[in-house]
Formats: structure tokens, C-alpha cells, sequence
């Protein structure tokens, strides 16, 4: 029986979207027929027990087709009092419960709708274009682009430009283009050898002196490491001085003379190997603690303090991540206004590019740092895989919300989005991406606050770049693998 209902569903989602409309005759015809393509998408969704994609249909309906829509209203809660709409609770909607055969089927569904509603727009589009009605023939090009990016005719008739086989504005193929110049200063910066300069125990720092180890010294350009293995030292300088490199490339040539860029803010480092060796350092050095209590600094995978030179922190030895771990540590410190999670992403982001990996990250606690267990595997593979689900149907956490999300209780779905939100961001806002990471994620900062700095810094709204970071992110895009992004 389970079986027949999964054949049953797969059914009902092809037959359901098998029967195309005729092509649309004007804007009216067109909302009827793509309203009705949603729902019946919509009721596949449903009898598939995947409401949130149902929903997902339900509200393009209401927003672009028919706002009176009953089928819409309902499936989103709304009941009619009175001749009038009054939305009932959202906490009442029904929860997913889809089995994966039930979600590959209506992934199909999806797939085949969109297709579908992206040809009705297409062709009412070049019918008005050939009655020279051409602003109302863009907005059909344009919203049978929302439903397929890739769709070569619509791209053309915009007049939009190719490059390595995908169609876009002139922005967008910019951004391809300096996201292929970004994965090149990548493989540039990692095969550097930057000079290291060793120190030995007689130039530790006094602050070091009380806890009786033997440091060693690596003393980069921008900031020396310290510990008990010298060749972990200088490992870790090595990778800090080309992140350093990457984050000099990376940030906009004009504003580096402004007090957004600030290459490293930590003078020096201390790696400590196991937690033997933290207690031992920070029940005699307590200054290490930087201002917290000592049991609370023994859970942490860091910690950075007041030296007499300045800056300085301790971290964690992760064994075999020496890498990541330095690399992490300079995209954190490389500006002090960086508290969103903008800035976790930018963690990622930087290590991801030098490294291949997504380990680092702001708030580690010590189980962290000694390789306990994430919600998601540390893996970009898995990563990418996981953040490409929740966006085909937009149930990735928008914008507004992600750049909001605190580093000491950060989600690791929001993690995933965030890495590639940065990924894109840097190579499509190649100038202006510091100002909104400067501007966002602020304590208590409304939504209307965070629209209002996209607004602002990239002279966009914040809705509409979530839109076009999913066409980029998504599996199979064109934009993403012009971009050189990994599919």
C-alpha cells in the first residue's frame, strides 16, 4: 500500500502538469493560466504532505496573479468573515511530512511547472514586443525569468549578454567574470611562500612567561604565532599571512584608505595544543581570559585579550586544520565592525577559497574546536547540497534574517547560506560589499533597519538579491557555473 501511494503521487504530480494552455492572449488570459499551473502544482504539493511548497505557490499567486484567489486564501490560511479575508493563525499551517520519494516527486512537479509558466510569460512577451508594447512584454520576460533563469529567448529579447554559456545583464556577467578572477587570485595566493622569521622562547611575550611552556615564535609581515611546536608556529603564520593577501585583493581599492579596512587587528597568537595546555596557560596567565571568569574561558576554543603590544588571542590546536584555522582567524579580525552573518560567512568564505574548507568559525566552544559534532558536517560538498535544497523552495532563511543571526547560537543551515551568500556577494557588489557588512547585523536591528542599509550600501532591496543569489546558487544554474561555482 505505502508503495502504490508513492507511485500514485509521482502519477498525479506528471499528469498534473502535462496539460500545457494555450499560449495567452493578454495579461488577463496569462494570470488565469499560470494561477491555475500554481495550484495544481500547489494540490500535488499537498497530497504529496509538503504544505510549506504548496504555500510557496500559493503566495506567487496571491502577490503577481490573483489576489483573490480562494484556493490561494485558504492554503495560506486566510478564511472569508463577512465577505472579507482575515488570516487565521500562521502556527496552525500544516507542518512538512514527506517522505523522500514524495519530495523528489514534487520536486518534479516543481521542475516541470516553472517550465511551463515560464513559456506562457515568454510567449506573451514576444507577442506584445511585436505590437511594439515593449515595457509590458519586459515584465513578461522578466517573470518568466523568475520561474527559469536559464531561459535563453527571454535573456535574448532583454538583450541581456552571454558569457560561457549563460545569459545575464551586464552586472551579472561581471560577476562571473570577477568570481573566475577570485578563484584565480585563490590558487595565486595559496602557492605563495611568504617569509616567516623564527623566534625563539627568549622573545616570548611577558604575558606568556608565567605559564612555564616553551613557546615558539613566527613573525609574518602582519602578525607572529607562538607555540609549544615551533613547526605549528610557523604553519600558522604562513596561512595568516596569505589570507592577509586574499583579504588585500578582496577589499575594494578605494576604500582601503577608509577606517573599514584594517588587514589583521591581533599582533600576535598563541596556539595552544590540547586543553591540558590552555588550563595550564590560563590558570597562570589570567589575563589570558580576556575579562571572563576562568571556568567560563575553559570552554571556549579561543579567546582574545589586552596585550602590552596590543591585540592578542589563544586558540585551539585543531590537529591537521592548521590551515583553515589561521586563514579563519584573520577573516574574523580583519574588521572589528564585521557582527552579522555577513561576517561568519565571510569566515567561510576566505577559508573555503585557501583551504577547500569551512571549519573556522566566530563562537567555537571548546568541544568544537577539539572536532566535536556539527548539526551539519564540516564538508562544502554537503553544504552546498544541503543550502541548494532549502532554496529551491525558498525555504532557506531570507536575508533580513540571516544577516541578523547571532554568532553564539548561529544555525547551521544558516551557516551554509551565508557562506554562499558571501561567495556571491564579494564577486557581485565587488566595490560596496564592506559598507552593507558594516551596516547590518547590528544588536536589535529591526528588518525595515537591514532593508533600509541594502538600500543604502548596494543600491538594491534585499529581497530582490535574495532572488538573484538563488538563481546563482541553485543546482544546474547557468550563473553559478559561469561563475565557476561547483555543481
Amino acid at each position: 500500500m505505502h508503495h502504490f501511494r508513492i507511485l500514485s503521487t509521482f502519477l498525479f504530480a506528471c499528469v498534473a502538469t502535462t496539460q500545457q494552455p494555450g499560449a495567452p492572449k493578454n495579461e488577463q488570459e496569462l494570470d488565469r493560466q499560470v494561477a491555475q499551473l500554481l495550484v495544481t502544482f500547489a494540490r500535488t504539493a499537498e497530497t504529496s504532505k509538503l504544505p510549506s511548497r504548496a504555500r510557496m505557490a500559493y503566495e506567487q499567486i496571491l502577490d503577481h496573479y490573483d489576489i483573490e484567489n480562494a484556493a490561494a486564501r485558504a492554503g495560506l490560511g486566510w478564511k472569508k468573515v463577512k465577505g472579507e479575508w482575515q488570516q487565521g493563525p500562521v502556527d496552525k499551517l500544516p507542518a512538512d511530512a514527506a517522505t523522500t520519494p514524495q519530495r523528489n516527486a514534487v520536486t518534479t512537479a516543481w521542475v516541470t511547472t516553472r517550465k511551463r509558466a515560464a513559456a506562457l510569460h515568454r510567449e506573451l512577451g514576444i507577442a506584445l514586443f511585436a505590437t511594439e508594447e515593449r515595457t509590458r512584454g519586459v515584465t513578461q520576460f522578466e517573470r518568466a525569468l523568475w520561474f527559469d533563469p536559464d531561459d535563453v529567448k527571454s535573456h535574448e529579447a532583454l538583450g541581456h549578454v552571454a558569457f560561457e554559456g549563460f545569459y545575464g545583464t551586464e552586472e551579472q556577467v561581471a560577476c562571473a567574470q570577477r568570481r573566475r578572477a577570485i578563484l584565480a587570485k585563490a590558487q595565486e595566493v595559496t602557492a605563495m611562500e611568504p617569509t616567516i622569521e623564527a623566534l625563539t622562547p627568549n622573545f616570548m611575550p611577558g604575558e606568556l612567561k608565567p605559564a612555564g611552556i616553551e613557546f615558539h615564535g613566527a613573525r609574518g609581515k602582519h602578525v607572529t604565532f607562538w607555540a609549544a611546536d615551533p613547526r605549528l608556529a610557523v604553519l600558522h603564520a604562513v596561512w595568516a599571512e596569505r589570507a592577509v593577501a586574499m583579504l588585500d585583493f578582496l577589499w575594494p581599492a578605494e576604500r582601503k584608505s577608509r577606517l573599514d579596512y584594517f588587514p589583521i587587528q591581533v599582533r600576535w597568537v598563541v596556539v595552544v595544543r590540547d586543553e591540558a595546555e590552555r588550563d595550564r596557560l590560563l590558570e597562570a596567565c589570567p589575563v589570558t581570559t580576556g575579562g571572563s571568569t576562568l571556568s567560563a574561558a575553559k570552554t571556549y576554543g579561543g579567546c582574545a585579550f589586552k596585550a602590552a603590544a596590543g591585540q592578542a588571542e589563544w586558540i585551539m590546536h585543531t590537529p591537521g586544520s592548521e590551515d583553515d584555522s589561521a586563514v579563519g582567524l584573520i577573516a574574523k579580525r580583519c574588521n572589528p565592525a564585521f557582527e552579522s552573518g555577513c561576517s561568519e560567512g565571510l569566515v567561510h568564505t576566505l577559508t573555503y577559497l585557501l583551504c577547500g574548507t569551512v571549519k573556522a568559525r566566530y563562537f567555537i566552544p571548546a568541544t568544537r574546536a577539539a572536532g566535536g559534532k556539527d548539526e551539519l558536517d564540516r564538508d562544502p560538498t554537503a553544504w552546498l547540497k544541503h543550502i541548494r535544497q532549502l532554496a529551491e523552495t525558498e525555504a532557506d532563511a531570507p536575508l533580513v534574517h540571516m544577516v541578523r543571526e547571532r554568532m553564539e547560537r548561529f544555525r547551521e543551515p544558516v551557516r551554509a547560506k551565508a557562506w554562499t551568500f558571501v561567495m556571491f556577494l564579494l564577486a557581485r557588489h565587488p566595490d560596496t560589499w564592506p559598507a552593507l557588512m558594516r551596516s547590518v547585523g547590528a544588536d536589535n536591528q529591526t528588518e525595515e533597519e537591514v532593508a533600509t542599509a541594502f538600500r543604502t550600501a548596494l543600491q538594491r532591496e534585499w529581497a530582490e538579491v535574495d532572488a538573484e543569489w538563488r538563481s546563482w546558487v541553485r543546482v544546474g544554474s547557468r550563473y553559478g557555473m559561469a561563475s565557476g561555482l561547483p555543481q
